[in-house]
């Protein structure tokens, strides 16, 4: 009881001080905007056509006992507006894309600049739902049915050991030898222009993508077109190579410590403490490893490819890749892990994938690890990975 009275003073009091204040911003709760109170208003204006703009929140920096001495403005929202001035309609890749000036999904997806592409249906900057457009042209089938193609609607058929071909199940298609580790997606025909009672002209639409694991069971993607969902198989490929070739070092290691400090740095630079925590710590890690090889080869995984989405504050704060403990089996990748070379995508990939096995976000700063449980860290093995072999910090790293 006693602490409820005291957190509810401290809530009262901070808001009193100012706690609440909210203001808009052009850089990121840097460049304030006065003249506008909404996100809405701000891109309905026609001021900020393509811009970001943030909405943020005072919060207390510095306090002494209750009173807060410092104050600074954190970003609680960001939103994109429309590159036009427009108040809705359908753009490519973010709200500040190009207008596809189109009246419904059918109509957008029909255009030949977003063949291929991600849309997304933004009102006032602010993105109500994205989707991928499928880069097929008009085909010649003549009636409405569903196929699973590999890659792409259109290309080719993914079919059965007896050459049937595979129409609707994707989980099933995974069951198939032929098909592991490939990037599966399941098409409806679409009637794309009639002429009375009559379609004329017929196109596929991308209705469900997925990649298949090695051990035949199915990982969706979620609003990933096909460049990004190629990109993403082959991160996922890279990646288990990757982390197999840093147990490799932890085997080395942990079966020789001896002969691993020899062929490095040498032992005068590591006490015997530091060596029996690093051998600790190292057969800790080896265990985590395993599981973050067997997670990426074998479980299902909801992968997201949203980071374009003006309203994922996770991915507009400046982040490559977001995953969430307590919400398992399930990654989103932001814009700036699509601009990374193959070998960071990989490195990435099991950084997030160690979330789900109980890694924490210590520290991001490398020279920082020799204080920590590193053991605990996903950066750790994103710095493994990118290296293909281990090292121990605070010794040869």
């Amino acid at each position: 009881m006693v602490h409820f009275v005291l957190l509810s003073f401290i809530s009262i009091f901070s808001t009193a001080e100012g706690f609440a204040e909210s203001a808009l911003f052009k850089k990121k709760c840097k460049a304030k905007i006065s003249k506008y109170k909404s996100l809405s208003k701000a891109c309905s204006s026609g001021e900020y056509d393509g811009q970001k703009i943030y909405k943020c929140k005072k919060k207390c920096k510095k306090r002494k006992g209750f009173k807060c001495k410092e104050w600074e403005w954190d970003s609680k929202q960001l939103r994109v507006c429309n590159s036009d001035g427009e108040k809705k309609g359908y753009y490519i890749g973010t709200c500040a894309g190009k207008n596809l000036n189109a009246s419904s999904w059918k109509k957008a997806c029909a255009q030949k600049n977003a063949k291929g592409q991600t849309v997304v249906y933004c009102k006032k900057g602010k993105e109500k739902k994205r989707q991928t457009c499928s880069s097929t042209t008009n085909n010649d089938s003549k009636k409405n049915e569903t196929r699973v193609f590999i890659e792409k609607c259109g290309g080719s058929q993914a079919k059965k050991k007896n050459g049937k071909p595979i129409k609707t199940n994707l989980s099933k298609a995974c069951k198939q030898n032929n098909l592991k580790n490939k990037v599966l997606v399941r098409c409806n025909n679409t009637c794309m222009k009639r002429s009375g009672l009559k379609c004329v002209k017929w196109t596929w639409k991308e209705k469900k993508r997925a990649i298949c694991g090695a051990n035949k069971k199915v990982s969706n993607m979620k609003t990933c077109n096909e460049t990004q969902a190629a990109e993403l198989a082959r991160a996922r490929t890279d990646a288990i190579k990757d982390i197999s070739n840093v147990i490799v070092s932890m085997e080395s290691f942990i079966k020789n410590p001896q002969n691993y400090y020899s062929k490095n740095k040498g032992e005068s630079s590591f006490s015997k403490k530091q060596k029996s925590t690093a051998l600790e710590y190292m057969k800790k890690a080896k265990k985590t490893a395993g599981k973050i090889r067997s997670s990426i080869k074998t479980k299902t995984t909801k992968l997201i490819c949203q980071g374009n989405k003006s309203s994922d504050n996770s991915c507009s704060s400046g982040s490559n890749a977001h995953a969430l403990r307590i919400i398992k089996r399930r990654i989103w990748f932001c814009s700036n892990w699509l601009g990374f070379s193959d070998y960071r995508k990989a490195a990435v990939f099991i950084h997030e994938y160690s979330h789900h096995h109980m890694t924490n976000d210590i520290t991001y700063d490398r020279s920082k690890l020799k204080n920590i449980k590193w053991h605990k860290n996903a950066e750790t093995y994103e710095m493994w990975a990118e290296d293909n072999k281990i090292c121990i910090p605070g010794y040869d790293c």
